[in-house]
């Protein structure tokens, strides 16, 4: 007889996860199995997973919002999808950061996108610096061995995180 390694069970998707993907297929057309693949392993795991953490922030340490990026969240009221302009170095990313911190507080994930991978590193250690490990990067340079460990760890997460990668 073969030796029989046990699969951890893997929870169903969150209602959240089928109502993005059926947003994504609906914006971004094409089919389905596209969509799907970024919310899907490649395949399942062969150890148990590590529990991802989420501990505490230092939101206290952010500098304060300036008129601009007050305005700015003001016009950001409602759930949804938003598109921030502004020039290099005008402070997009701390607008950012306090939607972020705010949904944390409300019990929410959030996920930020970048416009290109290469800006992928930078905004997450600016983020990582703040929020700490609930920050969780996500792109195609990841090994599939990291990508599946990552998602699952965040379907079996109990905590709101914050997701960033390349859009």
């Amino acid at each position: 007889p073969q030796d029989v390694v046990p699969i951890p069970a893997i929870p169903p998707l969150p209602p959240q996860a089928i109502e993005l993907m059926y947003w994504m297929h609906e914006y971004y057309p094409g089919p389905w199995g596209a969509v799907t693949q970024h919310f899907l392993p490649r395949q399942l795991p062969k150890k148990p997973l590590e529990a991802l953490e989420a501990s505490d922030t230092h939101t206290d340490e952010l500098p304060s919002l300036t008129p601009e990026q007050t305005r700015a969240l003001e016009t950001i009221k409602s759930v949804g999808m938003h598109i921030l302009h502004g020039e290099t170095g005008s402070g997009k990313t701390r607008v950012y950061m306090e939607l972020a911190r705010r949904a944390l507080a409300q019990g929410t994930s959030s996920i930020i996108l970048t416009p290109e991978i290469g800006l992928t590193s930078q905004l997450a250690a600016d983020f990582r610096a703040v929020f700490g490990p609930r920050v969780v990067v996500l792109h195609s340079r990841l090994t599939d061995a990291t990508r599946q460990r990552i998602w699952l760890q965040l379907l079996q997460s109990t905590q709101p995180v914050i997701v960033i990668g390349p859009r």
